[in-house]
Formats: C-alpha cells, structure tokens, sequence
C-alpha cells in the first residue's frame, strides 16, 4: 500500500516539476521585460491577486491555506530568479522639486513639521489619517511623496511602516529628525486637576508614560495623530479632556498648555522619512537603505552580517520584521553607511544577494543620523 502512494507522488512530482520548470521559464521572460523597462520586479497588488485566486479556485476548501503557501513560496522563487538578470542597483532619477506631500495626521502634527523641515517649499500639504491612507496618497498620484515616521529614540520602532514602504515597492529618498516636545493641553479655563480623560497618539501615552502615572482616575483615548487629538479636545470645549500635543498644535487649535516637556525623555527625537515611487542616489547620499529574507537555516543571518564586516561597512540600524504568512520567518531592514555608486558597497550587496531569498535596495538618501 505504502510503495503505491510512493509511486503516485513520484509520478505527480514529475509533472509538477515539469510544470515547475515552465513556470520559471516564463518568469524569466517577465523578469527580462521588467529589467529592459525598469519595471520593479515585487509587485505587491499581483501577488495578492493571484493568491487569492488561487484559493478561490481550489476545489477543496480544506487546502486554502496550503494553496496560499504554495503560491507564495513559488512567486518568492520566481521573484529570484528575475532579481539574479536584474541590476543590484535600481536605475536611480534625479531629484525633481516637491509640489505635493502627503503625511499623517493634520495641520500641527509633528509629521506636518517633518515635512516642511525635508521639503519648505511644498506648494500642497495633504494630510491623512494612517499610514496605510498615507501611501494611497502616493498610489493614486494625488503627491509626488510621503512623509512617514520610522523609529523614536525613546520607544523604538514605529511598526508596520517599513513593511508597507517595501510591499508598495517604493523607495526612501529623504530623512530628517524633529525633537519631540509634548505639552498637556486643554481648553482655556481648565486645570491639570480637571484632567479626567487624555487624547492622544499611541506614540505619544507611550512616550509620556512616565507623566502620565503620575496622574489618578485619567482616561487614556488614542486617535490618529496628536493633531487629532488636539482638535478634538478642542471642538469639544470640555474642562476635563486634555491632549497631548506639540506647543505649536496646542497654539494652533486654542488650546491652554497645562504642562510643558511631559515626554519620559528630554532627548526625545522621531526619525522621518521621505517615500518615493523613484529611486534617488544624489551625490551627497551617505547612507544605503535595503531590505532583504533569509533562508530559514542556521547562521544565515550571522553569514549575511559578516558580509558587511568583511567588506568594512557600518550598519547604522537593523530592524527584523515577522515575514508576513510565515511562522517564525522574518524580513531584516539594514541601513549602512555608503553610496549605492561606491564599487565596494555594489560588491557587498552582488554578496548579500547570493545569500539571502531575495534581496531589495531601497534607497540612497543624505542620512540625518550619526553615524
């Protein structure tokens, strides 16, 4: 019975790997087409559409999640394949004035500060209300880039931010850092002893954590953005609600500042970037952004890291993210010190690509950091 079903699986593995092989055949002729029109080679909205199609038209609905897995492990082979015919390097434009922007939360919010520190002349600010509403901004092309938080020196990682930068298939293109200042802030008339409920950013509790224990019988409500959180308390007139906001949005929507520098850290700074659908390397570019998988083997990761090592570069920040559909698998955002046009760096990323399951640069901008 046992060597039956073996001969059975022998003789389906081999038309599966007959059909295997074509399927490969074919991705490397789209691979072909997208390097010759530099066309990126991830293309997040077809992946999702051939999986979930996939799924729709298996036969048995037991094997839906397999049949996702399946798909997605054969599009992550064949997306290898086309990256081995394509430069390491995407063809990068040049700079080209910002008109429009767009960026979390509204007038008053530390990213609307962020984006008029990275581009001041910005003719159209448009704002919205997540970071996923932020990136349509940029999909539908009502702005020519996007200004999104990455990292607080304070309370670490702004999550899901970056996963959406490289499953969009976009790039970095620009970096600042704004000082966060929180106040408490309610309407005119009110007292810190008033204060029953507190608007803000998750960003901003967390943030203002040590503060905020000092406080008894407090409400903590999060909104989209500190802004939001200051128009609202605003709107409402109510003595007893407060937001936590900058000194410029407590100004901006009337509200009386209660308490200034309630941040747990007084070298509280927010890492910003700038999200394009072009890849830049401007002269003065100092530092390479890229994101890359790893086979699930022991050492991968000691093996990848020691390539920047051996070839005497300096990683500047490192952030491993869970590898969306897979247990235990996870995606590693690396920022090093370099210029994507530096013979040395092509050379380390030409090395990365041989050892990792794929491997994708995603800018090369000025950085605002030390390093």
């Amino acid at each position: 019975m046992l060597n039956r079903l073996r001969k059975e699986i022998d003789e389906i593995d081999t038309q599966l790997l007959a059909l295997f092989e074509r399927r490969m055949d074919v991705s490397k002729q789209v691979g072909a087409y997208k390097k010759e029109r530099n066309l990126p080679v991830l293309v997040p909205e077809r992946e999702q559409m051939v999986i979930k199609s996939r799924m729709e038209a298996t036969n048995n609905p037991a094997y839906k999640d397999l049949v996702a897995d399946f798909f997605n492990d054969v599009m992550t082979l064949s997306r290898r394949l086309q990256q081995q015919n394509m430069p390491v390097v995407p063809k990068s434009v040049p700079q080209t004035e910002i008109l429009r922007a767009g960026y979390l939360g509204r007038p008053g919010s530390y990213s609307e500060e962020a984006l008029y520190d990275l581009f001041p002349n910005t003719k159209e600010a448009i704002p919205a209300d997540s970071f996923s509403a932020v990136l349509n901004l940029l999909t539908e092309n009502k702005v020519d880039v996007c200004v999104l938080p990455v990292e607080n020196t304070s309370t670490g990682n702004i999550e899901d931010v970056m996963d959406l930068v490289h499953s969009h298939g976009w790039y970095i293109t620009a970096e600042t850092t704004v000082s966060i200042r929180h106040a408490l802030a309610a309407p005119t008339g009110a007292a810190l002893a008033d204060i029953r409920q507190i608007y803000s950013h998750p960003q901003g509790f967390l943030q203002c954590a040590d503060f905020l224990g000092t406080l008894e019988n407090i409400e903590k409500i999060p909104l989209a953005s500190t802004a939001d959180s200051a128009l609202s308390v605003s709107e409402s007139g109510d003595v007893t609600k407060a937001a936590i906001v900058s000194p410029r949005g407590a100004k901006l929507y009337g509200l009386t500042v209660l308490k200034e520098n309630i941040q747990s850290v007084n070298t509280n700074t927010t890492r910003f970037i700038a999200v394009s659908k072009n890849m830049t390397a401007p002269s003065e570019a100092d530092v390479v952004s890229i994101v890359f998988t790893l086979p699930h083997e022991s050492g991968s990761l000691y093996e990848a890291l020691s390539i920047f090592s051996k070839n005497s570069l300096n990683i500047i920040y490192i952030q491993s993210r869970p590898y969306p559909g897979r247990q235990f698998e996870y995606r590693f955002f690396v920022d090093f010190a370099g210029h994507v046009d530096d013979p040395n760096v092509q050379k380390t990323l030409e090395e990365l690509r041989d050892h990792t399951v794929e491997m994708r640069v995603l800018g090369c901008y000025p950085s605002a950091r030390e390093h």
